[in-house]
């Protein structure tokens, strides 16, 4: 996990200096999660610390949430709506606990690129398409395409972020000869599931095999296996 919190760490650094440089005040604050109903992509090493830094009870509920969102994956992993029609489902994130994380220090790269500086209650799900035509017109004026996009989100961190995490993918197969990525309920579930853990004990092919007998691996919005080699 030492190469995830580099990761972490590296990416915290770039957006202290970018936010500084650009002048920007994020007008994201605590008590705000509308993010947090979002579908999030993260490493097998990211959902491994974030599993390290979260209490029991939180751990629990990733489990139940986690073994619900797989057996939905395993129907639904191709539909290309999948990430919205969750999001509008306002499904909390399981790892949200009183309205914060309860992992903040050790959140997925996916949650910390995404940042606004406009209203934040333009982050609730379907927001603008229930806008009036006169109010969407002024909600596009706002925008800045030098510093927005998608939509209202800062653009640079969402873009550095991903940026980082394939790099974090690559760093990952390496150390260990393999690594997975995947919607971050589904893998804290994985990680806590008995027959996973075994598995992941024999190796990439039995992996592979458990994931593609669940009907999880690829597809769209599946969980990726990414091969490596061990230094």
């Amino acid at each position: 996990m030492d190469a995830v919190a580099r990761a972490h760490a590296g990416f915290d650094r770039f957006l202290t200096d970018y936010l500084k440089e650009s002048g920007l005040v994020p007008s994201c604050r605590a008590g705000c999660f509308f993010c947090c109903y979002g579908w999030v992509e993260a490493s097998l090493g990211e959902a491994e610390r974030a599993l390290a830094h979260a209490p029991a009870e939180v751990r629990a509920r990733a489990y139940a949430e986690g073994r619900r969102r797989a057996r939905l994956l395993a129907r639904a992993k191709d539909d290309p709506r999948l990430p919205e029609r969750h999001f509008l489902s306002r499904t909390p994130c399981p790892l949200l606990e009183g309205g914060r994380c309860a992992v903040y220090a050790a959140r997925p790269l996916a949650c910390r690129g995404v940042l606004t500086d406009l209203d934040p209650a333009y982050c609730a799900p379907g927001a603008v398409r229930r806008m009036p035509p006169g109010k969407r017109r002024r909600y596009r004026a706002r925008l800045d395409p030098r510093r927005h996009g998608p939509e209202h989100y800062l653009r640079l961190p969402k873009e550095e972020a991903k940026r980082r995490f394939f790099r974090l993918l690559a760093e990952e197969a390496r150390m260990r000869g393999f690594t997975l990525s995947g919607e971050l309920s589904v893998l804290l579930y994985l990680l806590q599931h008995p027959p996973f853990q075994k598995a992941m004990e024999k190796g990439p092919r039995a992996v592979r095999a458990y994931l593609a007998r669940r009907r999880l691996l690829g597809g769209a919005y599946g969980v990726w296996l990414r091969l490596g080699s061990r230094r």
